[in-house]
């Protein structure tokens, strides 16, 4: 904070005359003497004056005075500075008065530089600037220079030039106290390319993944300072350092810039949701032999991207299952289904007990009565012979159509090359009892109106 210097108080010597002419006494001395009669000091700083011109005896009777002791004070003849201003210390004897004019100025008391690294490539040129503390110090000479002038020079007004890479020290140093304040001054060649590792990524919401930068030319004296951004940072956020953050899924863009001349890079960043678990519904099955059931499989999160499975059976003479998790009883006993999920390796396990039944069989029934396959593709049909406790569950598959729609014994429905619409029957072995399911297959490129392949139930 600027200070504002005191406005003197007038003592001219007529007026000190003055004082000296009301005087009355013959004994009195002509005048008071003072070793100084104007000093200017640095705020802190100390001078002793002394009186002369009377007897020693009178000596011990003058009296000391500031007319602004806020600028400087004095105690015994000796005055310190205070503060900026100006003022007079007054030496008193009866009525003859002797004065000092006084001037106090602010010291320095420190010095900064406005950065504490500069970067500058060969050639280029730089300001540094420095600041004086207090900011009203009457002496705000400064002098400028460069550890390594092979490296930087720095003129007198705290310009800096680099002249070959590498690193200097840049110091100013103040007139008054000789204080010090440095910059480094890193002199580096410009980037010419950036690249990005990797320059695509799929992560899981939460997940983090390190993406490296490399500047080149690769060296210590180049620029790499970079900026880390992301296209949208509700899918996945980047730090200073690279490291990129799943959000939420979607897919987004992280993009490093190089500060000194903007080249850029990319990485094309897919944020999905992984397995984090699966399991059944069910950890254990009762079945009779000849009956088909699908356990369902709950994966964790419920909206994982990759919900495949694989499956197996412990004991195959037993149970069988196919590759879509439908388990069929092949005699009594009992076996362990497990599936595995694609994602991760989770497992899930059910222990299925199969029982030999001895009901006649009263019925047939289909998982769906209708199907829309597209050609080429297949479908698994699951059948389900009543009552559940039936003895003899064999059952015979057909197609009305072969060229449209084939059935395997398994109730495993492949599309054809040739779109139409057929049916497949299945017939228990015991009874005759039949279910129809309609299949209609359209080919992939039929081009229908509306034609969505999600519409139609295809493997």
């Amino acid at each position: 904070m600027k200070k504002t210097i005191k406005p003197l108080i007038p003592v001219t010597a007529a007026f000190l005359a003055g004082i000296i002419l009301s005087c009355t006494g013959e004994d009195l001395p002509v005048e008071i003497q003072l070793n100084i009669t104007e000093v200017t000091l640095a705020q802190g700083q100390t001078v002793s004056l002394v009186a002369g011109g009377l007897s020693d005896a009178d000596a011990q009777d003058i009296s000391w005075s500031s007319l602004d002791p806020s600028v400087a004070s004095v105690e015994n003849g000796v005055v310190t500075a205070v503060s900026a201003g100006e003022t007079y210390i007054l030496a008193s004897f009866n009525a003859l008065s002797r004065g000092c004019h006084v001037t106090v100025f602010s010291a320095v008391d420190g010095v900064s530089i406005d950065k504490d690294v500069l970067y500058l490539s060969p050639g280029e040129s730089g300001v540094l600037v420095a600041s004086v503390s207090p900011g009203d110090a009457r002496n705000q000479g400064l002098l400028w220079a460069s550890s390594d002038e092979s490296v930087a020079v720095v003129s007198e007004d705290g310009v800096v030039t680099a002249l070959v890479t590498g690193s200097s020290i840049i110091s100013v140093t103040t007139e008054d106290g000789g204080y010090t304040a440095e910059c480094e001054v890193k002199v580096m060649t410009l980037p010419v390319n950036l690249v990005l590792s990797p320059v695509e990524m799929t992560i899981d919401a939460g997940e983090t993944m390190a993406v490296i930068a490399t500047v080149y030319p690769v060296g210590e004296f180049t620029r790499s300072d970079l900026i880390w951004t992301s296209t949208d940072p509700r899918i996945a956020s980047v730090d200073g350092d690279g490291n990129v953050k799943g959000v939420s899924r979607g897919t987004c863009t992280v993009l490093a810039t190089t500060v000194a001349n903007g080249i850029t890079a990319s990485c094309d960043v897919t944020v999905i949701s992984r397995v984090k678990g699966i399991s059944f519904d069910m950890t254990s099955a009762e079945m009779y032999v000849g009956d088909f059931l699908q356990i369902p499989v709950v994966f964790s999160p419920a909206d994982a991207d990759n919900q495949n499975l694989s499956w197996r059976s412990s004991d195959t003479d037993i149970i069988q299952v196919s590759d879509r998790g439908i388990v069929s009883a092949v005699a009594v006993g009992s076996a362990v289904i497990t599936a595995v999920s694609e994602d991760g390796g989770y497992t899930a396990e059910c222990r299925v007990t199969v029982k030999k039944g001895d009901l006649p069989v009263t019925g047939v029934s289909l998982s769906t009565s209708s199907v829309r396959i597209v050609t080429g593709r297949w479908y698994d049909l699951i059948p389900t012979v009543t009552p559940n406790a039936a003895g003899n569950k064999k059952v015979i598959w057909s197609t009305a159509n072969p060229e449209i729609a084939s059935v395997d014994s398994y109730g495993r429905v492949t599309a054809g090359l040739k779109a139409g619409v057929t049916f497949i029957t299945v017939t228990t072995e015991e009874g005759g009892f039949t279910a129809s399911c309609r299949v209609t297959v359209v080919n992939y490129d039929s081009g229908l109106p509306g034609y969505d392949d999600s519409d139609y139930e295809w493997k």
